[in-house]
């Protein structure tokens, strides 16, 4: 019996053995403080830290580590990180690979935690795989952590998490006058456009409500601006959107004489203001205006002969959704040339991001950077205009488009911008409702 269980032992140990040795070997050193700090939340920190990282690496822990360096005779290991010859016997003598170096700092009333991943092999610090973040508790820094420990390739989130950058639209403003419930309901539209865009994942209300509960705020709705970055740091998110709805009325016109007959129509109106923060460095990247009107003789009889002043609105809030995830867009995520094919261009934007057949672009090569010429601080990057092409089919993720002119200087990766909307369809005349005279 005993033989039998070690005949069907050993092929398992000898798989999981090959599979340990697969995996780099990482060794976590012990966190690094500056400032008053409890010891044993840190130690409960750096052993969060590990269990995080079991997945994708053979983890060396911190007392194994401690361990080697004894044997080796190296008393010191807050300076491990800058002693090149000492990292080297670690990956020549141990196979450590990489070694994770964690520093937390008080600073005032935040804690900032500096994480980052230095190559034994050469050692050298990767700039690239160096991250800070900033809570106000040990506990809050370690809600982070999946993030901040991914962006630095650690982690290895999905391909459909970790590819995309993190976007939350902060719950709308309205003006006075204006009913929360029509700022929810346009915050609402402009999320379902956002989201079948495909550019962005998306931090869902709930999700940012819960972020500013742990933040101390009593409900996102009434973050004060000054707060709005605290909110997406905390959510690990790349970019904030605060939506202010400044105007939102429906008016109703009449043309006309009492001899040759009166005729009324009703004009709605919507105005918003978009705000684009950058949650890394809390500065407002660019403010956006909306400003979407819809008459109800742009809709065709066909359409609206029933509507409500529900349906209306609803009609005005869609459209005006689609001009602000439009512009947020170009901002965050432009239309870009993917492939050629001929006079054929595939482009990186397909159906619900407002791409239809009979839509017409501009295309755009990038330039050179332009700086400002005294500070030297990067205003934006030169472009040619190349040619304009028109949207033939739309699919789940791209589109297709043909060149209208220009083709010699279109090229992958080049910038694509919404020259002219598609013609809208004309209602067909009704025939004359008396008979035709006959010769």
């Amino acid at each position: 019996m005993m033989k039998t269980w070690t005949r069907r032992l050993l092929p398992l140990l000898l798989c999981a053995g090959a599979s340990l040795a697969a995996l780099d070997r990482i060794a976590v050193a012990e966190i690094e403080t500056k400032g008053k700090l409890d010891a044993a939340s840190v130690a409960g920190l750096a052993e969060r830290i590990e269990a995080k990282l079991g997945g994708g690496y053979e983890v060396i822990s911190r007392s194994a580590l401690k361990a080697m360096l004894k044997e080796a005779a190296f008393q010191q290991e807050s300076g491990l990180v800058a002693d090149r010859e000492q990292l080297a016997r670690l990956a020549e003598v141990h196979g450590v690979k990489y070694l994770l170096a964690t520093t937390i700092a008080r600073i005032g009333s935040k804690l900032s935690m500096t994480v980052m991943v230095v190559d034994c092999t050469t050692g050298r610090l990767d700039p690239d795989r160096r991250i800070a973040i900033e809570a106000d508790n040990l506990e809050k820094l370690f809600r982070q952590l999946d993030g901040a420990l991914d962006r630095i390739g650690l982690l290895h989130l999905p391909p459909t998490e970790a590819g995309l950058k993190q976007l939350a639209v902060l719950p709308v403003q309205a003006a006075p006058g204006i009913g929360r419930e029509d700022g929810s309901a346009f915050g609402a539209k402009l999320n379902e456009f956002l989201l079948k865009s495909g550019s962005f994942e998306l931090l869902n209300r709930d999700a940012l409500n819960l972020v500013a509960m742990e933040s101390a705020l009593v409900d996102a709705e009434q973050a004060a601006p000054g707060q709005y970055v605290k909110v997406g740091q905390i959510a690990v998110g790349d970019w904030l959107i605060a939506v202010k709805l400044k105007r939102l009325e429906v008016n109703r016109l009449s043309s006309g004489t009492a001899i040759a007959g009166v005729s009324t129509r009703e004009v709605a109106t919507l105005e918003a203001e978009l705000r684009i923060i950058d949650v890394k460095t809390g500065a407002l990247v660019a403010i956006e205006n909306v400003t979407c009107r819809r008459k109800t003789t742009d809709i065709p009889a066909s359409i609206r002969r029933d509507w409500t002043a529900a349906d209306y609105r609803n009609d005005l809030m869609e459209q005006a959704a689609e001009q602000a995830g439009r512009k947020l867009l170009e901002r965050l995520d432009p239309v870009l040339v993917a492939a050629i094919e001929g006079k054929l261009l595939y482009l990186t934007r397909g159906e619900g991001a407002g791409v239809r057949p009979g839509q017409t672009y501009e295309i755009y090569t990038p330039g050179k950077t332009v700086l400002h010429p005294k500070t030297k601080k990067p205003l934006g990057t030169a472009e040619k205009r190349v040619g304009v092409a028109r949207i033939d089919s739309v699919a789940a993720n791209m589109s297709i488009a043909s060149l209208q002119d220009g083709a010699a200087e279109a090229a992958v990766g080049a910038r694509c911008r919404l020259l002219a909307d598609a013609p809208a369809v004309s209602e067909p005349a009704a025939p004359p409702a008396y008979p035709m005279a006959t010769p």
